[in-house]
Parts: structure tokens; C-alpha cells; sequence
């Protein structure tokens, strides 16, 4: 929170960097290296307005995933996920997912509780729960990866927002929307879990190659487990145009 609230005022020097902390911006070509690059790159962020802000927590890892809109300096909102890892009370990586929106922040519907993640979840586990929960997200990511969403474990009533919008309702719909859904590959995959609410962050990189629509898309996924089946899917894919060869700035990472 010390480097979100700094965003809020634009005062780097409140964030708790560590002296090599590092950004990205959906992508690793736009990395701010080290404490004062970072600082004052966020002195420089114009925040005018926040809202509908969550946050979820892999203590395993240190990663905390911070979901927010905001309101820029341009009179439109945008949709924000971030990762930020923490080692020994400093902030070490900090990993940022915007899109805009073309409505200003108060037009813009919260696509989500302000609270995902307060109360413990029902995973439905009854192994090992971090492993329990990436078995049962993965039959979701890996869907999309083949085209099929048939053995996906979708709760009836599961729930999806894309980039802040877009909402998809109902198993049936989801499933038909998996087996529509061509991705043009998977790399980067990376993993994390808050087993405490049974939420799964996704993080990876996947494109578009068909004609006159190449690109290479920065992917972080929120899904949330009940009972053994997911009931929510929360997704942020900003594009990099032109291109499929798009880096994330982040090394491939053990789940």
C-alpha cells in the first residue's frame, strides 16, 4: 500500500522501494530500474480520482495483486492490476497491467465487490490446497490454450469481466466462449495462489495472428474457486500491436 498510496498523491518517495526494485508496464520494453527511477517515475503519475480497489495475497511468494480503476489525466478512466512482490518489508518487482476506459471513473461500474479476498474461501480441496487450486484453475488456462472448454470446472453461475467490461454470465456461455477463443500460443506462464479466499492470479503472454490483426497480448487472470469449481474470472489483456514476439520483463517462474 505505501507505493499505491504514493500513486494516489504522486510522491514517490513514500513507497517502500527496495534500492533495485524494478517496473514493467505491460511489458518489459518500458522497465523503470531501481528505487529512484521507480520514485520518480511515480512523482511524475497524474492521479486524479481511484476507486473499487482489492487486493489478494500469495504469502508463499510475497506477491500482492492490487485491482483498482483510476482516473488519469486524460478525461477517461482505466482499469489496473499490478503485481507487487515484497521481500524483508521493501518492494523488490513491481509489475503493472492498465486499460483504458472510454468513460470517466464515475460512469464506470465497479465490475466487482470492493472486497474479494476479506473471508476465507471453500476451496472444495482436499489435498494439498495450493496445488488443489492451480489443478483446478488450469483446467480453465489450459482450455483457452486448446479451444475447449469442455472440461473446464465452471461453477453454474460463473462470472467473467474482460479489461473491466465485457461481462460473460452462466457455465454455457463460458464454455462456448473458451472454444471460440484462438489463441495463437502460451508462453512466460507464471502461477500464483492466495489460499486463504481461494483465488488463483494468472499471469502470461499469449497473441493474435491473423491478417491485419498481429499482436502479442499481456494476460493477468484473477480466478476465484468455490466448492472445487470457479465462479470468478477477472481478466486484463492490454495489446502490443504488431508484433508476437512481446516480452513481460519477468522470468518463467516455478509454481
Amino acid at each position: 500500500m505505501s507505493y499505491i498510496e504514493a500513486l494516489w498523491v504522486g510522491d514517490g518517495a513514500m513507497a517502500r522501494l527496495h534500492p533495485d526494485a524494478r517496473r514493467t508496464h505491460a511489458g518489459g520494453a518500458r522497465a523503470d530500474e531501481g528505487a529512484v527511477v521507480s520514485a520518480g517515475k511515480v512523482d511524475t503519475e497524474t492521479i486524479s480520482g481511484h476507486k473499487n480497489l482489492r487486493l489478494v495475497v500469495d504469502e508463499q511468494k510475497g506477491d500482492v495483486f492490487a485491482f483498482w480503476i483510476v482516473q488519469g489525466a486524460v478525461p477517461t478512466g482505466g482499469h489496473v492490476a499490478e503485481r507487487v512482490r515484497v521481500k524483508d518489508g521493501l518492494i523488490t518487482e513491481i509489475e503493472v497491467f492498465v486499460v483504458m476506459d472510454e468513460q470517466y471513473i464515475d460512469e464506470i461500474e465497479n465490475p466487482w465487490p470492493d472486497v474479494v479476498g476479506d473471508a476465507p474461501g471453500n476451496h472444495g480441496c482436499v489435498a494439498l490446497v495450493r496445488a488443489c487450486l492451480y489443478e483446478i484453475a488450469n483446467t480453465y488456462l489450459d482450455g483457452l490454450v486448446t479451444a475447449d472448454g469442455s472440461a473446464v470446472k465452471f461453477a453454474p453461475d460463473v462470472r467473467r469481466t474482460q479489461n473491466g467490461r465485457n461481462i460473460q454470465l452462466g457455465e454455457e456461455s463460458l464454455r462456448a466462449s473458451v472454444a471460440r477463443e484462438q489463441l495463437a500460443f502460451r508462453r512466460n506462464f507464471r502461477l500464483f495462489a492466495d489460499e486463504h479466499s481461494c483465488q488463483v492470479m494468472a499471469l502470461w503472454l499469449t497473441g493474435t495472428d491473423r491478417p491485419g490483426n498481429v499482436s502479442t497480448a499481456h494476460v493477468i487472470e484473477r480466478l476465484k474457486i468455490e466448492g472445487g469449481l470457479i465462479s470468478e474470472i477477472e481478466v486484463f489483456y492490454p495489446l502490443e500491436q504488431d508484433t508476437l514476439e512481446g516480452i513481460s520483463g519477468w522470468p518463467d517462474e516455478a509454481p
